[in-house]
């Protein structure tokens, strides 16, 4: 079981171009990395937002905690 705890800043980041990283990313995300460690997912999650996001500034802040049993 995972849990994945986020605020918005995660999944309304948006790209150079202005579309929006989104929930549903987000969530296929989670499901692609769920085999992972927790903080496995975490990194992977995260490091696919910044390359989402790429050169652009957040605008947001963000947080991402995940919380996986059994360990």
């Amino acid at each position: 079981d995972i849990l994945m705890l986020f605020t918005d800043g995660i999944y309304e980041d948006f790209s150079i171009s202005g579309k929006e990283f989104g929930e549903e990313r987000l969530k296929k995300s989670i499901i692609k990395n769920a085999s992972k460690p927790v903080h496995k997912i975490v990194e992977s999650i995260a490091k696919e937002v910044q390359d989402w996001r790429g050169k652009s500034i957040a605008s947001d802040d963000a947080t991402l905690i995940g919380i996986k049993y059994p360990i």
